[in-house]
């Protein structure tokens, strides 16, 4: 008898034993899942504050540009308070970034006087001041900088991802320029830039079209009869060319433009409640070969557009990456393009299937549209343009503006004196200058900027 007890209390300690080491374990594997996981989160925001970075210098290099070759006061206003606020945007980023101990004084301070210096300047154009050679002369070299910070961002953007640069150092000596594994510090690319910072000008002074067009009412769903969402699976299945049954519900969307959601293998897609109209279709894919070239890419394009029963939509630019070409369609109203009813459908080059499509800026804004008369004529409304720049053609155009309205624009297509491709948009009523964008060519495609 005892000793059947003995082999009871015998089991029960190693049934405890072994529950105790179990729990331990769970909790030690606990805590390094909570470890990794703050680990991905800081290198997540270091990463996004990098990326963050270098897009708002992008805005930067794009907006000195375009200040460089504006032609009226209320161009120069908007493009120089675009400035002081990505500059100011671009400071944010670089201190969340793991340098605290390098001393970026001159990175700050040149990101603080670039705001101030290009509105002071705006200031002196509305006053009616003319540029002085000087001045114009500032803001080239100010540009020049940005142009190196950009790249070197870019530099240090390819290295943290590609695992060339680590962020492992941070962990040990945040803002040690001393690497880990013989890796690049994550901090040389920004003394590098620092040290870059020794001859811009003494500054003397006084101190396309964005996502915005989608925060309201679309035109084309807001009088438009409710679906079913067993109709909108029947629409998705269609855009997608394959039967109902292989289409499963997804979370719906709601918002401005409420949408039934779907999913597909390796597919999303939404259709909108209002009007059963394809909002947008995403396959993820990767595109291995260029196959097809960008002409029937485009005749590809079309084709699917016109089996959504979407006509009269004119290529405007096109981009090529990882053989995938995308290229946004603007509507035609007669012999106006309107750059506000956007689609944009990106094609794979190696068989011409359809992998994204983004209809939100054409169903938000596209009408017919009445006052479409030009009450300047092409000579009168170039009067507005820079010197600096030599018209090549002309059209109309319709696009948005900064208060989600949209204006009646002649588009000039010009050169610059350094060969650079720009577009200017005049008002056609009032000849102000509304818009101006950068064309970056190349055998990759036309983008604006």
């Amino acid at each position: 008898m005892n000793l059947h007890l003995n082999r009871r209390t015998v089991v029960r300690l190693l049934s405890f034993s072994l529950a105790v080491i179990l729990v331990l374990g769970i909790l030690a594997f606990q805590n390094l899942k909570r470890a990794q996981t703050a680990e991905r989160q800081l290198e997540y925001q270091y990463l996004k504050s990098i990326d963050d970075l270098g897009n708002y210098l992008e805005n930067i290099e794009a907006a000195l540009t375009k200040t460089i070759y504006s032609g009226t006061p209320a161009s120069m206003t908007s493009l120089t308070s675009k400035i002081w606020r990505e500059a100011g945007f671009a400071k944010e980023c670089v201190s969340t970034l793991p340098m605290s101990e390098l001393n970026l004084e001159k990175t700050y301070k040149f990101l603080s006087q670039l705001g101030d210096y290009t509105v002071s300047l705006s200031k002196e154009v509305a006053q009616g001041h003319q540029l002085t050679k000087q001045e114009r002369d500032n803001l080239v070299q100010m540009k020049e900088y940005a142009t190196k910070f950009l790249q070197q961002v870019l530099v240090t953007q390819d290295g943290v991802r590609t695992g060339a640069i680590s962020f492992q150092e941070v962990k040990h000596d945040a803002g040690s320029a001393t690497a880990v594994s013989g890796q690049e510090s994550f901090s040389d690319g920004f003394l590098e830039t620092e040290d870059g910072f020794t001859s811009y000008p003494t500054l003397i002074y006084d101190g396309p079209f964005s996502d915005h067009i989608l925060e309201k009412e679309p035109e084309m769903t807001k009088n438009a009869q409710e679906i079913t969402k067993e109709e909108g699976k029947k629409i998705a299945a269609k855009a997608l060319n394959t039967s109902v049954d292989k289409i499963v519900d997804d979370t719906d969307e709601e918002g401005n433009m409420p949408s039934y959601c779907f999913a597909g293998q390796d597919t999303n897609l939404a259709v909108t409640k209002q009007g059963g109209l394809l909002s947008y279709l995403i396959q993820n894919r990767a595109v291995e070969t260029q196959d097809a070239t960008p002409d029937e890419c485009v005749e590809a394009a079309l084709d699917y557009l016109n089996t959504l029963g979407i006509s009269n939509m004119k290529k405007t630019y096109y981009e090529i990456a990882d053989n995938i070409i995308t290229i946004n369609f603007a509507a035609q109203q007669g012999d106006i393009t309107c750059y506000t009813d956007l689609i944009k459908v990106s094609v794979a080059m190696d068989n011409k299937e359809i992998l994204k499509y983004d209809a939100r800026g054409y169903i938000t804004n596209h009408k017919e549209r009445e006052d479409l008369t030009a009450e300047l004529s092409i000579e009168e409304a170039q009067k507005s343009l820079s010197p600096l720049l030599r018209v090549e053609q002309c059209n109309l155009t319709v696009i948005p503006t900064s208060g989600q309205n949209e204006v009646l624009c002649y588009e000039f297509k010009c050169h610059s004196e350094e060969d650079e491709n720009i577009l200017v948009y005049v008002n056609a009523k009032t000849g102000a200058e509304e818009n101006l964008l950068l064309l970056s060519i190349s055998e990759n495609g036309t983008l604006t900027i």
